[in-house]
């Protein structure tokens, strides 16, 4: 009886390092922006073509589904918000959702800030890794972008103003 225990505690054990395991590595996942073929403002247009839509926010990761690098671009067209995911190399529509929201969400012009080539270079000044991800969006009036970058299996996340680029916050 306790020799059948032992078998299903190790099957157990194994079985969830292996996934564990499957999981940390695509976490692990950074890239350099710079060779990245579809910049955001591609991106946003690509969107914008698929579905009529102010920009809500935008964000930059490697998309586990779809096994590459993505923007999720997200548009307000008065109470219907869409969701559209654009692939990084190809700048074709992976996906799209939308649903009917009641709030009124803050929209954001991207010409009106920074790109996000130059925040990601503020990030890097600080801590020179690889881009894991990044995003944009208004938070209590402030436009921001959120900035994760990987170096030699480390991260540091990084709080930026999207108009000023002065670092709001970072991690220690």
């Amino acid at each position: 009886m306790m020799n059948k225990y032992i078998k299903q505690s190790s099957a157990l054990v194994l079985g969830a390092s292996l996934l564990l395991g499957a999981c940390g590595n695509e976490d692990d996942k950074s890239v350099d922006y710079s060779e990245v073929k579809t910049d955001a403002t591609q991106a946003i247009e690509t969107a914008q073509k698929e579905v009529k839509g102010d920009l809500e926010s935008i964000s930059f990761d490697y998309d586990d589904k779809e096994k590459k690098w993505a923007y999720d671009v997200n548009l307000r067209d008065g109470n219907e918000s869409h969701e559209v995911t654009v692939d990084a190399v190809s700048n074709k529509v992976l996906k799209k959702e939308s649903e009917k929201e009641n709030d009124k969400e803050t929209t954001i012009n991207y010409k009106d800030v920074t790109p996000v080539e130059d925040i990601i270079e503020v990030a890097k000044k600080e801590y020179n890794g690889d881009v894991k991800e990044w995003s944009l969006d208004e938070d209590d009036g402030v436009v921001k972008y959120d900035v994760e970058l990987v170096k030699d299996g480390k991260s540091k996340e990084f709080e930026i103003d999207a108009k000023t680029k002065e670092i709001i916050k970072q991690d220690a």
